[in-house]
């Protein structure tokens, strides 16, 4: 991190610095898997750069970071099943539900992205679990 600052030569504001985890197998504090349906190989590449569509950024790729804080408490006193069913997958095994029991409205049907073919977009991301308990604040930073 140090390097790559230092090689803005000072025109960078740092205004967050988060220190993020590893937790158990790729997990989430909220205890669901990361990361199931990212591509990889060649279609990670065709999923990330950016072609004719836009010239002047061809070959290049757009990022996207945000930090999510969670209310861990107010999590934690759902029961499994109503977790299940705002993420849109088995918490223990990593199954995504049926299209009949999944709410339209859950996590992961909310992020199925398509073009105006219809066509299902990927995108490559990475989530890493982060908190400080001095400070009470829990959560995930994103980067797609």
């Amino acid at each position: 991190a140090t390097k790559l600052v230092d090689a803005f030569d000072g025109s960078l504001t740092i205004v967050d610095e988060t220190h993020g985890f590893k937790f158990f197998d790729n997990r989430d504090l909220m205890g669901f898997v990361d990361g199931t349906e990212n591509p990889d190989g060649a279609l990670a590449r065709s999923a990330t750069q950016i072609g004719d569509e836009d010239p002047d950024f061809t070959g290049g790729c757009y990022v996207h970071v945000q930090k999510y804080v969670h209310d861990m408490a107010a999590w934690n006193a759902l029961t499994v099943e109503e977790q299940e069913r705002v993420i849109g997958r088995t918490k223990v095994d990593d199954i995504e539900l049926d299209d009949d029991v999944k709410p339209a409205n859950s996590h992961v049907a909310l992020n199925v992205i398509t073009d105006d073919d219809g066509n299902e977009l990927k995108i490559l991301r990475h989530n890493m679990p982060f908190g400080e308990i001095g400070k009470g604040e829990f959560g995930t930073y994103f980067i797609g």
